[in-house]
């Protein structure tokens, strides 16, 4: 059995020609978004700052990018009095903070009610016990408004901050970073990756 030896010159990224880059951005324009963690850092940030606004258990949902339908929302449950204070809503809410202290029941919670993750794409639950007064159901009811129009510029600001990740990600820019940490090699017409 005879073996043979074959050389081939293979190119870095820069060495190509602006033709033979053109064919590598259209090979490798996603990446460094072609799998499922590309978006772990953004989606752990929002929950941070969503927990921190007092909402628990915060599912956050996407779909993305260029089509119809396409959108952020949340899913969590409200913690009444943390919430009341990250709003500086306390005199706001009195009645209902008094109340909920003393033990009354109070439950909000924001929960997914459509196949499309637009930022209106959940509803805001909300029950109130018997034991509350009619003021502090007012106040209860006052504070749901406030957080429905509140998950919808949060859901915006999610979709916004994903997209602006994503754009970046698939940008000239972060794919030629990429390709370069790599340490891909091509042929001279940029049409083939050769791995060493």
């Amino acid at each position: 059995m005879k073996t043979k030896t074959i050389t081939v010159k293979t190119y870095t990224f820069d060495e190509l020609s602006e033709e033979a880059k053109e064919k590598v951005f259209e090979r490798y324009r996603d990446i460094n978004v072609d799998f499922d963690g590309w978006h772990d850092v953004i989606i752990d940030d929002w929950k941070m700052k969503l927990e921190d606004l007092g909402y628990e258990d915060v599912k956050i949902y996407y779909s993305g990018f260029y089509s119809q339908g396409d959108g952020a929302c949340f899913e969590a449950k409200v913690d009444i009095e943390k919430w009341i204070k990250k709003h500086k809503a306390g005199k706001r809410f009195k009645k209902l903070l008094n109340e909920f202290r003393a033990g009354a029941y109070v439950y909000v919670e924001i929960k997914h009610n459509y196949r499309y993750y637009f930022a209106t794409s959940t509803d805001v639950v909300y029950e109130g016990g018997s034991e509350l007064s009619d003021k502090a159901y007012e106040q209860l009811k006052e504070m749901v408004k406030w957080i429905e129009q509140e998950r919808e510029e949060l859901g915006n600001a999610i979709y916004k901050d994903l997209q602006k990740e994503y754009e970046y990600l698939i940008s000239d820019e972060a794919v030629i970073d990429t390709i370069k940490a790599n340490d891909f090699e091509f042929l001279e017409d940029g049409g083939r990756q050769i791995y060493i």
